[in-house]
């Protein structure tokens, strides 16, 4: 490839996958030479978008890998299994993003901003994406009690998710969850939108009504009771809202009064972040989810208990006239998920709908606790839907 710049093959380029992969090419016009555009034959010959040209999607074939560096599997696993070889065969560098070699002993598992350095060691040609999908840190001012409290290192989490868009490409970025005390809504919505754009559309924005009033106290933020605090969360959320449409006027609530809702200029992605509200409350909290948010965010209550929130949300939903489908529902866990259980557990879970799981490093050696992860336990997770 000396002098040149690599070509690369996308597999499955008129997926959903492919289609924000073509997205993020045209971010990035310096590094590609030729991109080829590579599928079934049903969907050969259509033309899409990369990078200011129409490129025509050609069928899959024997021949597709020609000349080809590096080839992106964005397709079922049975495709991968198939097709992934014969890119390597053609001296490409295979990246695949379904779970047929996640288990191979000679395929290395590699997330970039963990162990970049498995990507020399391919003996198949071929490395497979754990799909780690999102990373987010939690939004104090204080390391919490159980944990070692002010006294242990707890930086602002914003900034620091700005300087994580900088070094990384794909996962999802956001605070788990940003309490409604912390920011006025007005300047949250400007913030998480410039997450949104300097990350091209990878932001998340979690809420929930705040509950550690020792950090309030200390540094002299208001803590008002927790009624107060979820009318302020369901304005908070509206105001978000409204300032990712087209509606710039004012806004009027009880505790906010917003003169104009600018916000120039406007997230990446369409109607803004996607909202995650966190907490399991029945009659305040699982509401405002089937109200407002695209995602809960659950404790680990055990499977009764979460398949119990999981119904109160259920009957919101149809209270408020919406599909519980449109409502994604994850789960934050404190379960070493290296234990044998762990996994059965998780099982459980996805027969209920929950279909994403947060984790958390351990704090005496996160790098390697997140390289285990992702090489014994991403995998596994992967299989369960």
């Amino acid at each position: 490839m000396t002098g040149r710049k690599p070509t690369l093959a996308v597999v499955g380029a008129t997926g959903a996958v492919g289609t924000v992969m073509l997205e993020i090419f045209s971010t990035r016009e310096d590094v590609w030479g030729d991109i080829r555009l590579l599928a079934s034959a049903r969907s050969a010959g259509r033309a899409l978008r990369c990078r200011g040209d129409d490129l025509v999607v050609q069928e899959l074939t024997e021949d597709s890998f020609e000349g080809v560096d590096v080839a992106m599997f964005d397709v079922p696993d049975d495709v991968s299994a198939q097709w992934a070889p014969v890119a390597a065969a053609a001296g490409a560098v295979v990246v695949d993003n379904s779970g047929a070699f996640r288990m191979d002993p000679d395929v290395p598992l590699v997330v970039p901003e963990v162990n970049a350095a498995q990507i020399r060691n391919r003996p198949k040609g071929i490395i497979s994406n754990p799909n780690c999908t999102t990373l987010t840190m939690m939004d104090h001012w204080f390391q919490m009690e159980d944990l070692g409290g002010p006294a242990e290192p707890m930086l602002e989490g914003y900034t620091s998710m700005g300087f994580l868009a900088g070094r990384t490409e794909r996962v999802q970025l956001g605070l788990l969850v940003t309490g409604v005390t912390y920011r006025h809504p007005g300047l949250l919505a400007k913030v998480v939108t410039t997450l949104d754009v300097l990350s091209s559309g990878r932001a998340l924005l979690g809420l929930g009504a705040a509950w550690y009033e020792r950090e309030h106290r200390a540094l002299g933020v208001p803590f008002p009771p927790v009624a107060e605090r979820f009318e302020r969360l369901e304005e908070t959320i509206r105001i978000c809202r409204q300032m990712w449409s087209d509606d710039d006027g004012p806004f009027e609530g009880e505790h906010y009064r917003l003169a104009e809702t600018i916000c120039t200029p406007s997230p990446v992605q369409a109607g803004g972040p996607p909202l995650l509200v966190g907490g399991v409350g029945e009659r305040k909290t699982l509401r405002l989810v089937a109200q407002y948010a695209d995602a809960c965010n659950l404790f680990d209550l055990g499977p009764e208990g979460v398949a119990h929130k999981l119904a109160v949300l259920d009957q919101h939903c149809a209270d408020v006239g919406r599909d519980p489908g449109d409502v994604r529902r994850t789960v934050i866990t404190g379960q070493d998920p290296f234990d044998t259980s762990f996994l059965s557990r998780m099982e459980t879970y996805a027969g209920l709908g929950i279909d994403q799981v947060w984790i958390g490093p351990r704090p005496d050696d996160p790098v390697g606790w997140t390289e285990r992860a992702c090489a014994e336990v991403l995998p596994r997770l992967s299989e369960l839907g």
